[in-house]
């Protein structure tokens, strides 16, 4: 158990933290009630710190972590079930997979997943629908969307944009009603199959 925090803590955030390199210290939490925010701290290696917590509640944001190649820390997060739940990885240069979410089950209001230039797929999102919209933008290597195939219905938009190794929207076969879809400056490209869920209400 931590000494530094009760658990299960209300709201974890590190934020701009240029030297932290260490956070072991927290590495018995179970919990996080409200939301995790970690960014802009470059030297943290991994997020082997977090395999201990199975919740948290509304938020997860992890941006500008630069040396961090993967979610595994996670993988024992089983669920967000907070009020206002949702995921905003953003920004993290080296990330290759979001394998770690995968035992994540749950539904979400909101998905951002952006900027990750090495980001290769994001299968481990394959259990996690979303209500309200989602928005994979500007990740360069990202090669498919399967991650996305439980969500099947957004009350408001999708938006996918300027990942320009995406050859089609397979991973969408599942999403029957989004109230708009931007679909825009994706190099690649090359048909719009993994749509055909879509339907007028």
């Amino acid at each position: 158990r931590s000494t530094l925090f009760p658990d299960p803590t209300f709201f974890l955030s590190f934020w701009q933290n240029p030297i932290l390199s260490d956070l072991s210290e927290i590495s018995q939490l179970t919990n996080i009630d409200m939301g995790l925010f970690i960014g802009f701290c470059p030297l943290i290696p991994n997020l082997d710190w977090l395999s201990n917590v199975t919740s948290i509640g509304s938020g997860l944001a992890i941006s500008d972590c630069n040396l961090i190649t993967n979610v595994d820390g996670l993988s024992n997060l089983r669920n967000m079930n907070g009020e206002y739940p949702n995921i905003d990885i953003s920004r993290n240069n080296a990330l290759e997979n979001l394998n770690g979410l995968r035992n994540l089950n749950t539904t979400l209001l909101d998905l951002n997943i952006r900027f990750n230039p090495s980001l290769l797929n994001i299968d481990g999102l394959s259990n996690i629908d979303v209500s309200r919209g989602f928005n994979v933008s500007s990740n360069e290597l990202l090669q498919n969307l399967n991650g996305l195939s439980s969500i099947t219905r957004c009350t408001y938009g999708g938006i996918i944009s300027k990942n320009n190794s995406l050859i089609d929207l397979q991973g969408l076969e599942n999403l029957e009603f989004v109230l708009y879809l931007h679909v825009a400056n994706n190099a690649s490209l090359t048909s719009l199959n993994g749509l055909s869920a879509l339907a007028p209400e």
